[in-house]
């Protein structure tokens, strides 16, 4: 949990994480945990954390703008 809140303070940081494996790794799981773990320290006006589940996003080119209105944000 700490990496994790170096990196989601780091101020004006555009850096991605990038998890890799092979298929029953528990990627999903590992992001999702991550994700959680985030929102539970969330303080508003911080940084907002998302759980984007790819093979779900139908538009990869818009990949926020497709989230956001497929869960009627946007």
């Amino acid at each position: 949990p700490e990496l994790l809140r170096q990196f989601r303070d780091e101020e004006n940081s555009n850096r991605y994480w990038l998890i890799q494996g092979d298929s029953g790794f528990g990627k999903t799981t590992l992001s999702y945990y991550l994700c959680r773990l985030l929102w539970d320290e969330y303080q508003p006006g911080s940084r907002l954390p998302l759980y984007i589940h790819l093979p779900q996003i139908k538009d990869l080119k818009n990949i926020l703008k497709s989230y956001l209105k497929e869960h009627e944000y946007g």
